[in-house]
C-alpha cells in the first residue's frame, strides 16, 4: 500500500511518512509503530459460470456474515442501527439447504456452475433484503448467488493451485503455494488510521489504478482495482 501510495497516487513523502512512518528506519529499534495499519483480504465473492448471464458471483452466509461482523467490530457507522439488526439476523439464520439461493423469482433452465434449475431456489425475503443492503453499498456486486457451506467449501478447494519453487543455483530452499482467483473475484480489507484518517481517506480515495499484490519472493505477481469504500458515515 505503502508503495501504491508513492507511485500511483503520488503522495507527498512527508503524508506518507506520518501514516506509515519513516521508511528509511525500517527493521531498527528507533522505528515506532506505524499511524496506519492494514488488514488481510477477505475472499468476499467469486464470479461463477451461468447459461443465462455471464456469471453469478458467488458468496456463502458465513462469508458475509464475518464481513458485516469485521464491520461492526471496527466500529463503522457505514449501516444504520436497522441494517444492522437486519444482517445480524438474515446471516446468522441457520438453514438447512443445500441448494443455490439467487435474488431472481425465476430458475426455470437456469444452470450456475454446476447445478441446474431444480439444485436452485429463489432465497427468502430476509436474506433479499439483506444482500440488496450489501449491494447498495458497494459491498456486494449482483448478481448474487448464495452457496451452501459444504458447497463453498468445494468450490474454494476447486480453485487452481499454482506452485513456484524458490531456486537458487538448482535447489529449492522454498516451494510457494498459491490459489489462483478469477479477474472479478472481490476481496474486502480494512485500513485502520484512526490517528491520521484526515490524511489517509484522500488518498485512498485516489487509487484507481490497478494495484500490484505480492512481490519478487512470492509465487508472482497479481492485481487488484481498489474501491475505496468510507465507513466513517452512513452511506
Amino acid at each position: 500500500m505503502r508503495e501504491c501510495f508513492e507511485k500511483i497516487a503520488q503522495t507527498p513523502p512527508a503524508t506518507i511518512e506520518t501514516i506509515f512512518n519513516d521508511d528509511s528506519k525500517r527493521g531498527k529499534t528507533n522505528c515506532s509503530a506505524a499511524n496506519s495499519r492494514v488488514f488481510r483480504g477477505r475472499l468476499v465473492s467469486l464470479p461463477v459460470r451461468c447459461n443465462q448471464r455471464p456469471f453469478y458471483q458467488a458468496t456463502a452466509l458465513s462469508v458475509l456474515k464475518d464481513l458485516v461482523e469485521s464491520i461492526e467490530h471496527f466500529g463503522s457507522a457505514i449501516f444504520s442501527k436497522e441494517e444492522l439488526t437486519t444482517l445480524k439476523t438474515a446471516f446468522g439464520a441457520t438453514t438447512s439447504t443445500d441448494k443455490l439461493q439467487i435474488l431472481d423469482t425465476k430458475t426455470d433452465g437456469l444452470a450456475i456452475d454446476e447445478f441446474y434449475s431444480e439444485q436452485i431456489e429463489t432465497c427468502s425475503s430476509a436474506l433479499r433484503t439483506a444482500i440488496q443492503v450489501l449491494i447498495d453499498k458497494k459491498l456486494l456486486d449482483p448478481p448474487v448467488v448464495l452457496f451452501a457451506q459444504t458447497n463453498w467449501d468445494t468450490l474454494l478447494d476447486r480453485l487452481p493451485v499454482i506452485a513456484r519453487n524458490n531456486l537458487e543455483n538448482g535447489i529449492s530452499d522454498q516451494s510457494f503455494l498459491r490459489r489462483s482467483c478469477a479477474e472479478t473475484g472481490a476481496f474486502c480489507s480494512f485500513h485502520d488510521a484512526a490517528r491520521n484518517w484526515d490524511l489517509l481517506e484522500p488518498e485512498l480515495a485516489k487509487v484507481k489504478h490497478l494495484v500490484q499484490v505480492g512481490a519478487n519472493t512470492t509465487v508472482g505477481y497479481s492485481q487488484c482495482q481498489f474501491e475505496h469504500i468510507s465507513m466513517h458515515k452512513s452511506a
